[in-house]
């Protein structure tokens, strides 16, 4: 342990060299974030003073601000008191005596500094030199032998003498480095002068002072004889952030953008925001809506020295969490390594104790993740290519074989080069799997990222039409599907259309696509368009119950515009048509549209009675899945009546006619709900609409 600082508070200046963590703008009275704590170590400063020896463990991960706080602790120039900081050091075989030599007055006059063993102290003041000393050219042997004997038989009592006359605040800094001579030497303090006015004040790291033997031994003999308080330091709060803000930055007031921005991106450790905010200062960023574009150089040497720490296993391990980038199964890691369970539950648990991974349980399954964002996006960046992409190639085919399709597609094109043929026939895989399954969502997601792999023109956009028009019901669509954002990857596919020979399945993904266009992305001029192409497709090809559709569809789509009378006009006829051709289900749409434009003019009893007709022809023609949007929308009307029961009974059948989760449907629920004054009912919509669609 290396003392620095003696009898004043420490500079920013002395603080820095030091290695102390210093915020800028410090006033030095007051840790942001940190009134509670630093209140309970004050009440242990004056029970000292008191004449009780106290020791205070400040425990907490590493840039929680654990220094910071300690050296709050340390008297100002005008209190009757001495104060006196040292830092362990890792890399220091045995503590330096000279420092505390000199902190505790023992160059007295006229001693020879010639004939002084800084090492050991052999020569200084009064202590007696129990080495040979022959030009004070000591050995290792005999110099660790007499600094053990100063440490165990001096100091303590030095340190109780000098107590006499004033309080005195100790600081062991970083003590879970710190050597067993000094630890012994705080346990001989403790029993030789109990009544003597001492403060220690210990900072540490939890998992690696776990670790340390002596260190837990000492500690718990102190704690037997009730003599240590121990303070947890954990991450700030949002108020603790702004207070940290105001300070770095000498404002009264923070942008609460700013603060949000902190929470996220340091999640609450002190260093993160403060290499964070001088990183803003730095490049004159706007601090109403701040934004780097990587992790500061300064905070990434931090994490690199931090992770270096860690042994082999654990270090390759905490960057394939850093690859996998969100909760990952402990089952999944070893068959990801290719180790023993047992061997990844090892390094994990040691990970989550040294608080680098974070562990979450869930009912019966326990996941990790790399605890800082921060850390992961370094350990991330600091990866070499080839391993990175292989990493991720691995990752993916194992989330694969686990059935996390969504996950393990973004893997993949992360592992693969434009081309990838490997690749491409897996997302198409899974983009099929997905919208078997009615993840509508996910099978589009999974498309998107299609377009970063699969060039204009190639032929296997095929299959991707195979893979997500595999369902009739397909062709009629007035649901919003939420990942029409992806519009790159629906252009690609249009323009493989033309090319198409099976013009029957060309309008049938053309009116996909209308449906997509106009009720998704809202453009209705785009939707009309594809309806009017699916209308000639159909002339073309003969198939005048798919022309029927198309404009059953433009019909909709006049009435969504506003032109709810020439809606209204062209859905009788077309229903019409469909009635003379003995088209039934044209006469059920027709129907459908022509009830929703009744209910949109206000005309409800007209609506329901359109609606009803609906649902029994698909009754009649015992085909379940066109009647269920009908119910939806008859369950709408009583709702806006007033008749909730009557609502709450057309849906629960809307809902069980639907063959897969149908967001309209879930719409319509959702409002019924509303209006009864159901929230928790609403949430649940809310939250089975997120699972089916994240992006909802």
């Amino acid at each position: 342990m290396w003392p620095i600082a003696i009898t004043a508070r420490m500079t920013p200046q002395m603080a820095k060299a030091s290695g102390v963590l210093c915020y800028p703008g410090s006033t030095g009275r007051l840790v942001p974030g940190r009134v509670r704590e630093l209140g309970a170590l004050q009440v242990e400063r004056q029970r000292s003073a008191l004449g009780e020896l106290r020791v205070a463990l400040v425990l907490g991960d590493a840039g929680v601000g654990k220094t910071r706080l300690a050296v709050e602790l340390l008297p100002d120039a005008h209190e009757l008191a001495s104060g006196l900081i040292s830092h362990s050091s890792p890399l220091a075989g045995t503590p330096l005596f000279g420092p505390w030599a000199e902190a505790l007055g023992l160059h007295a006059d006229g001693v020879n500094t010639d004939g002084v063993c800084r090492a050991c102290g052999s020569g200084l003041g009064n202590l007696p030199a129990l080495a040979p000393r022959a030009e004070i050219a000591h050995d290792a042997s005999s110099c660790a032998k007499t600094l053990r004997y100063h440490f165990l038989e001096w100091i303590p009592s030095l340190l109780a003498k000098a107590s006499a006359d004033r309080p005195i605040i100790v600081v062991l800094d970083d003590a879970h480095q710190g050597h067993d001579v000094v630890w012994e030497m705080l346990l001989r303090l403790a029993w030789d002068f109990p009544a003597s006015q001492l403060f220690v004040l210990v900072t540490a790291r939890p998992a690696e002072l776990a670790r340390h033997q002596t260190a837990v031994e000492v500690l718990h003999a102190l704690e037997q004889e009730a003599m240590v308080c121990r303070i947890q330091l954990s991450p700030l709060s949002l108020d603790g952030l702004r207070e940290l803000a105001a300070e770095v930055l000498r404002r009264d007031r923070v942008p609460p953008g700013l603060v949000d921005w902190l929470m996220v991106r340091a999640q609450g450790n002190p260093r993160f925001a403060v290499g964070l905010l001088e990183a803003l200062i730095d490049n004159g960023a706007d601090l109403q809506a701040p934004a780097l574009d990587e992790v500061p150089e300064k905070l990434a040497c931090w994490v690199r020295t931090e992770a270096a720490r860690l042994d082999p296993p654990a270090l390759s391990l905490v960057e394939l969490l850093a690859v996998v980038g969100d909760l990952i199964d402990p089952d999944d890691l070893a068959r990801i390594t290719g180790q023993s369970i047992d061997d990844v539950a090892f390094a994990l648990e040691r990970l989550v104790r040294c608080r680098m991974v974070v562990e979450q349980r869930h009912d019966q399954s326990l996941t990790y993740q790399v605890s800082y964002s921060l850390v992961r996006e370094v350990l991330y960046a600091d990866i070499g290519g080839a391993r990175r992409r292989m990493t991720h190639r691995r990752v993916a085919e194992t989330l694969l074989e686990s059935g996390q399709t969504e996950a393990a597609a973004s893997h993949f094109v992360r592992a693969a080069q434009a081309g990838d043929g490997e690749a491409i026939d897996a997302l198409i895989r899974m983009a099929a799997h997905a919208e078997q399954r009615g993840r509508c969502s996910q099978a589009w997601m999974t498309v998107s990222r299609l377009r970063e792999l699969l060039p204009v023109g190639d032929e296997r956009w095929r299959g991707v039409f195979d893979a997500l028009f595999q369902r009739s019901s397909w062709g009629i669509v007035d649901r919003t599907e939420h990942c029409v954002a992806e519009t790159t990857a629906v252009r690609r596919m249009r323009q493989l259309l033309t090319g198409v020979g099976d013009l029957q399945r060309q309008a049938d993904v053309r009116l996909w696509l209308a449906g997509l266009f106009a009720y998704g992305a809202g453009d209705l001029d785009a939707g009309q368009q594809e309806c009017r192409q699916v209308l000639t497709l159909c002339q073309r090809a003969g198939c005048e119950a798919a022309a029927r559709m198309a404009a059953i569809e433009l019909a909709k789509m006049r009435g969504v515009a506003g032109d709810l009378c020439g809606a209204e006009l062209a859905a009788r006829q077309l229903c019409n048509e469909a009635k003379r051709a003995g088209d039934q289900r044209g006469i059920a749409e027709a129907l459908r549209a022509l009830g929703h434009t009744l209910g949109l003019q206000g005309r409800f009893d007209a609506s329901e009675d359109v609606l009803i007709r609906s649902v029994e022809l698909a009754a009649a023609a015992a085909r379940v899945s066109w009647m269920s949007q009908s119910l939806a929308l008859l369950a709408s009307l009583d709702a806006c009546r007033g008749h909730l029961v009557s609502a709450r009974s057309r849906w629960a059948q809307a809902a069980a006619s639907s063959p897969h989760y149908d967001p309209m449907v879930g719409q319509c629920g959702a409002l019924i709900e509303l209006l009864a004054g159901d929230l928790v009912i609403v949430a649940a919509h809310a939250r089975q609409a997120e699972d089916h669609d994240p992006a909802a």
